[in-house]
């Protein structure tokens, strides 16, 4: 187009714009006004249409970017799958670490650093192949020499991991470098959740010495192959770690996380955490204590509740107190509890009532009582034997219901035991409350049984195994059966159940072995608490139905994101 051309359209332009200017101020005010409604109404409709129809052929999706910044309890020591015990480094393990298999928000193992896996028809060997792209944070191949690394540091006795009791004669074979094998001497279902563990780089700990393995360094900056990896560390001037800035990992096997950043900062108690939050230096934090939710500025943050596969009970050794070998006796005092008015009264309502021994992840088949009626009956029918209210002076044959609750200086505890301890009282019992330091009753009372009852919790994994809790081989140290109980019947249910991974196949028989504990009455089973996790709005994140630990929170934390975008349908991948 020639320069002339160019000059002629321009000149034309201005024409037509001066020719539509003066048409316009031509008009009277009125038609001035009107034809400045129709423009706008016409754009505006113009507009509308455009977004009705961008939201009918498009759609919103999940974009990368975002961050995140939690708040924990207590100091990192052990970010190492092998050694991790407190709830801190189990949170940062879960970040940084990926096992063979993964859970996911509704149970089911999927492969993670696995391509595949297969289990034999006799139940007893394990065989797993690795992904051919399945790499470390800092670009190392995985082979079948880190996992059989880990496992043989797991069962190492010098390094007392605990995960060794899921791995104790367990024998690795390796086929391939990307294929390998666990060979079990005895069938047991529940096996397949150990190979969930986070895989450690061997080329990192080869040169670690068991006696070093909990001091060395790589303990607090890890290298693992999990969904985050750590780009910086801060201390404070006593090199105590301050905080973590975690990146999300491109090469992670399920796919590269959608928020970028996750920045972990530690706090020394409940009080320096909540003031954080409330002063917006963290955007989340979780296991509040139920009665300082009141005290968080909770405006542009979601108060998520989890209940955990966690039983709080109270358990009787009978073999310390004579009155308790009573069955009545341990009926009257099951019945004589309110579990919401105690839930109500000590946790704020942050817990699920529970009458059995089977946690939430299990179906139980127990009625809850009317417990009013059942404490009234059963008073009555006790009144000739005990001293309940009605004491008969006198009468030296009656027999005073009196014994110690025993229970760990944890404050929910001790508003639960102070509750127990009025309830019974007022039946007319004696009942007293001793409260013993949280690290010395383990080795002082509960592994010797010297209590008389003990309030106490015990948590359930997901292949729903209570062998260890209630099997009358585990009456005495290391078996965790509290309430030393023996019955042929439930033994036989739970040995047959933990042979089977099979929900359907198992729940009849954990029903078999319930409805003879709640027969027995070995203990009072009184609720199983919530977890309490503070989320900011901005973030949209699923979560498991029921969790055992708050790094359960973690399972699709690859999933989680802040940013979304629109997309067409057309343009979809």
């Amino acid at each position: 187009m020639s320069f002339l051309d160019k000059k002629t359209i321009k000149r034309s332009y201005s024409d037509f714009r001066q020719k539509l200017s003066d048409t316009f101020y031509d008009f009277s005010l009125f038609e001035r006004i009107l034809v400045i409604f129709f423009a706008i109404a016409i754009v505006w409709s113009s507009f509308s249409i455009f977004i009705k129809v961008n939201d009918q052929f498009s759609f919103e999706r999940p974009k990368d970017g975002g961050s995140l910044k939690e708040g924990l309890l207590g100091t990192p020591r052990f970010v190492n799958p092998v050694l991790a015990t407190s709830d801190t480094d189990r949170d940062l393990t879960a970040l940084v670490y990926s096992g063979l298999l993964r859970l996911t928000n509704n149970g089911e193992l999927i492969p993670d650093l696995a391509e595949s896996y297969s289990i034999s028809d006799d139940g007893l060997t394990y065989y797993f192949k690795i992904k051919e792209n399945a790499v470390f944070h800092d670009d190392t191949k995985i082979t079948a020499d880190d996992v059989i690394f880990t496992i043989l540091k797991t069962q190492d006795p010098t390094i007392k991991s605990p995960k060794r009791p899921n791995w104790d004669g367990v024998k690795i074979e390796k086929i391939s470098d990307t294929e390998l094998e666990f060979v079990l001497s005895t069938p047991y279902a529940p096996f397949i959740y150990n190979t969930t563990l986070g895989v450690l780089p061997k080329h990192k700990w080869n040169e670690v010495t068991s006696e070093e393995f909990p001091f060395s360094s790589l303990n607090t900056s890890p290298i693992g192959s999990g969904p985050y990896k750590i780009n910086s560390v801060k201390e404070d001037e006593n090199k105590i770690i301050t905080s973590y800035t975690l990146s999300s990992f491109e090469e992670f096997t399920l796919k590269e996380p959608y928020i970028s950043k996750i920045s972990v900062l530690f706090y020394k108690n409940e009080e320096s955490i909540l003031n954080a939050f409330n002063k917006k230096q963290i955007d989340s934090l979780h296991s509040v204590s139920p009665d300082r939710i009141k005290d968080i500025n909770l405006k542009k943050s979601d108060l998520i509740t989890l209940p955990y596969s966690r039983i709080f009970a109270l358990f009787f050794n009978q073999n310390k107190s004579p009155v308790l070998t009573d069955k009545n006796v341990r009926e009257l005092l099951n019945t004589s509890i309110d579990r919401q008015a105690l839930i109500d009264s000590t946790l704020e309502g942050y817990a699920t009532p529970l009458y059995s021994p089977l946690t939430l992840f299990a179906t139980s088949t127990f009625e809850t009582p009317d417990t009013a009626v059942a404490t009234e009956a059963k008073k009555l029918t006790l009144l000739d034997k005990y001293n309940l209210n009605l004491e008969t002076e006198g009468d030296d044959d009656k027999q005073k219901i009196k014994f110690t609750i025993t229970t760990s200086n944890v404050p929910e505890f001790i508003k639960v035991g102070e509750k127990l301890v009025e309830t019974f009282n007022a039946l007319g019992a004696e009942v007293d409350l001793k409260i013993s330091d949280i690290n010395d009753i383990t080795l002082n009372t509960i592994r010797p049984r010297e209590f008389e009852a003990i309030l106490f919790g015990n948590v359930i994994n997901r292949d729903l195994d209570y062998y260890a809790f209630w099997h009358s081989s585990q009456r005495n140290d290391p078996g965790l059966n509290l309430s030393a109980y023996t019955s042929i019947e439930s033994d036989v249910s739970l040995e047959k159940s933990r042979n089977s991974i099979d929900t359907e196949e198992k729940l009849p028989l954990l029903q078999k072995f319930e409805k003879e504990v709640i027969n027995d009455v070995p203990a009072i089973f009184l609720y199983s608490p919530d977890f309490i996790y503070i989320l900011p709005k901005k973030v949209t994140a699923q979560f498991p139905s029921i969790i055992v630990t708050p790094s359960d929170r973690y399972f699709e934390v690859y999933n989680w994101y802040i940013e979304t975008e629109r997309v067409w349908n057309i343009f979809a991948n």
